[in-house]
Formats: C-alpha cells, sequence, structure tokens
C-alpha cells in the first residue's frame, strides 16, 4: 500500500516537471513572439500611409493635434512615439504629431496706413513688410493706397507683402478746394487762387438759399485736377 502511494506520487511528480518543461519552452515563448512586436518608423510618412502600417503590425495609431512645421509637408508624420524599433506589447497605441505645414495667417487692412504703421501691423499678424513702391495719388503722402494681398486673405506665417504709398498729387495736379455755400463772387476767386478755372454754371431754384449760393460742385472737393482745368457749380436762383 505504501509502495502503491509512492509510486501515485512519483507519477505526478513526472508530469508536473514535463508540465513546467513544455510551459517553459513551448507555451511561454509562443505566448511572448504572439504579445511582443517592434514599433515600425512611419515618420516622414503621409498619416493614410502611417495608419494602414501601424495597423498591419497590430497596433494602435493616434493622430494629435497637428503642429506647424515649414520643413514637413502637411499631413505627414513629424514624430511618433514610442519610437520605431521599441518592443511593444500588441494593441500598444503609438501617438503621431501630424504635420500642418506652414502656419496660416489672416492678411490685415493697410489701406491709410502709413508705410510704418503698416509694417508694425504686418508683423504683429505674422507677417513681414516686403517692398515699398511709391506712386502719385490724391492720397496723403506716405499713406498706403495699395496691398499686395486682399484684406482677410489666408496667407502663411512670414510671407512679405509689398504695398504702395502715396507721394501725394502728382506735379502740375491741384486738389479741388471746397465751394459750398460760397457765393459765386467767392468761389471764382478761391478757384483762381488754386490755379483752377468757373467751369459750366446751372442756376436752380431755390428759395431757402440766397441768390447765387453755390449748391454743387463738380469735381467734390478733395478731387484732383490739372492746373487751369474748371470746376463746374449749381447755383441757386430765387426765380423758378
Amino acid at each position: 500500500m505504501k509502495n502503491e502511494k509512492i509510486k501515485k506520487a512519483l507519477i505526478w511528480a513526472g508530469v508536473f516537471i514535463v508540465f513546467i518543461v513544455a510551459l517553459d519552452f513551448l507555451i511561454m515563448p509562443m505566448v511572448v513572439s504572439s504579445e511582443i512586436i517592434s514599433v515600425p518608423n512611419v515618420t516622414n510618412k503621409h498619416k493614410d500611409e502611417a495608419i494602414k502600417i501601424l495597423e498591419a503590425a497590430n497596433l494602435s495609431p493616434v493622430l494629435q493635434d497637428p503642429r506647424y512645421d515649414e520643413n514637413v509637408k502637411k499631413d505627414f508624420v513629424m514624430l511618433q512615439r514610442p519610437e520605431a524599433g521599441s518592443l511593444v506589447k500588441k494593441g500598444r497605441r503609438v501617438y503621431l504629431a501630424i504635420s500642418g505645414g506652414d502656419e496660416k495667417v489672416i492678411m490685415p487692412n493697410l489701406y491709410g496706413k502709413t508705410s510704418k504703421d503698416a509694417q508694425l501691423t504686418l508683423e504683429n499678424a505674422g507677417l513681414k513688410l516686403g517692398f515699398v513702391d511709391q506712386e502719385a495719388s490724391e492720397e496723403g503722402q506716405n499713406l498706403v493706397i495699395s496691398q499686395q494681398f486682399v484684406p482677410n486673405s489666408t496667407l502663411n506665417k512670414g510671407t512679405p507683402v509689398n504695398i504702395t504709398v502715396s507721394i501725394g498729387p502728382a506735379e502740375g495736379m491741384v486738389r479741388v478746394p471746397g465751394l459750398l455755400g460760397k457765393s459765386l463772387k467767392e468761389a471764382e476767386t478761391i478757384l483762381l487762387g488754386a490755379g483752377l478755372k468757373t467751369g459750366k454754371v446751372e442756376y436752380h431754384y431755390s428759395p431757402g438759399l440766397l441768390p447765387n449760393t453755390i449748391m454743387e460742385q463738380t469735381p467734390s472737393e478733395d478731387s484732383l485736377l490739372k492746373v487751369g482745368d474748371g470746376v463746374d457749380l449749381v447755383i441757386s436762383s430765387v426765380k423758378k
């Protein structure tokens, strides 16, 4: 009886030893090899391709918010965590930093600003001043009269913007003075002093104004005319 118990104990001990050996040399390597994965390299690949590669490797890609980088094309992987070659378990998340390309900014309105103010406005918007041209115009000197990109358009951050500033009226040009409310005689004197002359004169009935009062003028005040040009007038009359 005692020998039989010893025999059974030896048999169970042998089974246990065989099980441990099988577990150590056969089962565990299979389990370990099926769980551990080497992370593939997906940097500098388009995000769609990177996702396919990682999913095919039984990993879980996670896209992070875009980062602006002028050196990496938009929608391409800039960085991955864990890094390529890292040994991770099956299903591990791999975080991907995706490039948003060049950062975008909004073009401000520069019209009517001085060149210095325009430069500061551009710098505050993430842009910079490009070439500055000069051109004769009705606007005051050194005021912006033209800009390369229309206001509210979208540009890459750091884009240079060319502008044109006024140097004032061209030589031989004068600004039309304001004549409304003046008498005809006063208007003629003012026009003569400005190097202009009285043009076409029309009379309109207006009982609320003194006779010969300027009601309208063409061109309007501050318009530019050549020296010697005429200004048309509409004058009040007490008679219909």
